[in-house]
């Protein structure tokens, strides 16, 4: 036999002190914030979407025009060079388009997370930076004849 207790207006009351206008005035900030929050991250994941398509759809073309660039070699170190080319390009295109993708990134929602203190007052030691590795790849190999 079970006994079932009716609960009264008060009983609920004196679990919530707040009252649903209340709950609600007290939450409306965060939630404008976490639904602004929402709306560039998902303006960021499109952005991201449509700059990586776009950038497929080129190497695709690119990739399918590449062994009508070899068949047209003649000689050896015709072949080289159209080879190394290709990958050279390869190799820059998709550095270049990381580069892309981490702009749309850092533009994004998260760009309002970021430390707010000036470089000059920041404690983060920077990383060295390797005088060697800049510009293409191209220029950090070079093709050389057998």
């Amino acid at each position: 036999m079970t006994v079932s207790k009716q609960s009264s207006d008060s009983d609920v009351s004196k679990m919530f002190p707040f009252d649903a206008q209340t709950v609600a005035e007290i939450a409306d900030p965060a939630l404008a914030a976490a639904s602004t929050f929402q709306r560039g991250m998902v303006a960021s994941t499109i952005a991201c979407q449509r700059e990586w398509l776009g950038f497929m759809n080129r190497r695709w073309q690119e990739n399918l025009e590449f062994p009508g660039k070899l068949a047209r070699c003649r000689t050896i170190p015709e072949f080289q060079q159209a080879y190394f080319d290709y990958w050279t390009r390869v190799a820059d295109q998709y550095t270049g388009e990381f580069q892309q993708l981490g702009k749309i990134v850092q533009g994004g929602p998260l760009a309002d997370l970021a430390d707010p203190k000036p470089a000059a007052q920041s404690s983060a030691t920077p990383l060295p930076r390797d005088e060697g590795a800049s510009g293409t790849v191209r220029d950090r190999f070079e093709i050389r004849a057998l």
